[in-house]
């Protein structure tokens, strides 16, 4: 308690707020070996629709993603390192959701930090209907890829407060399997379903 006392008085403090009030954490301009959910471009257009904001953290430098988190009302985006900055330097009356982008519990994992650090109303949203891995991997991980449920999504994130629509239409096997190809060629390596349990998956991040 002391430490989050702490942060909450002092992380960001020089920063003032500047940026858009509904921001979307975004993988899409990563290098595809650094993972995220499938069809992320789709994603993006809908919260486009919605008055969202891709924002790209690695193209800012740390004072301006403190300033964009603590200018935004409205936070959305997949589970990702990113997530430990604006539980430090958001504020309680931000409305948050994380999306999980593989198995082990990562977006409840965030959730449950940013709450604690700032009391804030977050959404752990997970509707993976599959996880992508390496041909080599026997599991999810931080360069795995989400195939996420796309309607069920659109309809959790209305139903959190994030959006007022969300009636997205599933995004076809085709395209999936498309992209999937994509990224195996770009990084030389195939891709293959995994479909264990929620949870058997590491906890590690990036």
């Amino acid at each position: 308690p002391e430490f989050r006392d702490f942060v909450r008085a002092h992380a960001g403090r020089d920063v003032e707020p500047q940026g858009h009030p509904r921001i979307y954490v975004s993988r899409s301009a990563l290098p595809v070996q650094r993972g995220s959910i499938l069809a992320e471009a789709a994603l993006e257009a809908h919260l486009r629709e919605e008055g969202y904001e891709p924002f790209h953290p690695q193209k800012h430098g740390f004072a301006a993603q403190i300033a964009a988190y603590k200018a935004a009302t409205h936070v959305v985006g997949v589970d990702c390192s990113p997530f430990h900055l604006l539980a430090l330097v958001g504020d309680r009356d931000q409305t948050v959701g994380v999306i999980a982008r593989r198995d082990g519990d990562l977006d409840q994992a965030f959730a449950r930090q940013i709450h604690a650090f700032q009391g804030s109303e977050v959404a752990a949203i997970n509707h993976l209907r599959r996880n992508w891995i390496e041909d080599h991997a026997t599991r999810p991980s931080r360069t795995s890829w989400g195939e996420v449920d796309f309607p069920a999504l659109g309809a959790s994130l209305r139903d959190c407060g994030l959006i007022r629509g969300g009636d997205w239409p599933a995004v076809p096997d085709e395209a999936i399997r498309e992209q999937i190809d994509r990224i195996g060629a770009a990084q030389g390596v195939r891709f293959k379903p995994w479909e264990g349990k929620p949870g058997t998956a590491p906890g590690d991040e990036d």
